[in-house]
């Protein structure tokens, strides 16, 4: 019983966006970098809990009402840059909620950030949508 727990703990880090040599598959989508999208994308209530981030992966906690039926969330990049020491880029996390129930559901989400390495050199501060701090991403 033990050996199986700690190969389920061991699976777990795998496949997270905590484990030390990130790949593609330890994320659960990319940052979608697209002005329509920005402006147009659905904007259903939620509030973040934490974020941060880990090597080039953004993490998301967060608290909506729901729990009757599938979610969808996307985060999503303007093409504009800002242009200050460093850059500054604004996104936001776009949540589709369209069922009814009010339970709150907590949620953890990731987001692989190197799409919009290409709008930057090394650094950008990501202004986040209804989050207070801006965070620096160095890549």
């Amino acid at each position: 019983m033990k050996c199986f727990l700690a190969l389920i703990l061991v699976l777990g880090l795998a496949v997270s966006c905590d484990s030390v040599n990130l790949k593609q598959s330890d994320y659960d989508a990319e940052i979608l970098v697209d002005n329509n999208l920005f402006t147009n994308a659905p904007n259903d209530s939620f509030d973040f809990i934490n974020i941060e981030i880990i090597q080039n992966c953004l993490k998301f906690t967060i608290e909506y009402g729901g729990g009757c039926g599938d979610i969808e969330l996307k985060l999503i990049s303007s093409e504009m840059v800002m242009e200050s020491n460093p850059p500054q880029i604004n996104i936001r996390l776009s949540l589709k909620d369209e069922d009814d129930c009010k339970a709150n559901i907590r949620k953890e989400i990731s987001f692989d950030l190197t799409p919009i390495n290409k709008l930057v050199n090394d650094q950008v501060i990501l202004n986040i949508k209804n989050w207070d701090e801006a965070i620096l991403y160095s890549f």
